[in-house]
């Protein structure tokens, strides 16, 4: 196993970069259990993530939705994804029974939560009452 957690970023060659000094509301960011912590708990922004997998119907239509919010809120809100065929842990404890499923983080918290590919004005809305 590799010592040091790895993420995932749209567009790079290897795809891989070392978690130090994360770009925030910059990247969608793809993050394993290992990363979670730091791409979450410490992130200076509120955090979205996307708990979804390849075979998931719902979250293929869901996914231009969050890269158009990304781009709507970036600089205020951080939005990550994690695969829950290659992470267990994370969805575990957080109880994920079914996908997508967006959870809404700030300060480490836990402040919402939403199931299935919900449209983007309800999206948007649960997104600004994350920044109030």
């Amino acid at each position: 196993s590799l010592s040091r957690s790895f993420v995932l970023r749209r567009g790079s060659i290897l795809g891989l970069f070392p978690l130090f000094n994360p770009i925030e509301g910059d990247l969608l960011v793809n993050i394993n259990d290992d990363a979670f912590e730091n791409e979450v708990f410490k992130s200076l922004l509120p955090v979205i993530v996307d708990f979804w997998a390849p075979w998931c119907g719902p979250c293929k239509m869901l996914s231009p939705v969050i890269d158009e919010l990304e781009k709507e809120f970036a600089g205020r809100v951080k939005f990550v994804k994690m695969n829950i065929d290659d992470n267990s842990r994370t969805p575990t404890k957080y109880g994920i029974m079914s996908i997508p499923t967006l959870m809404f983080f700030r300060n480490g918290q836990v402040m919402d939560q939403a199931v299935g590919a919900l449209g983007k004005s309800e999206l948007k809305r649960k997104i600004e009452g994350l920044l109030r």
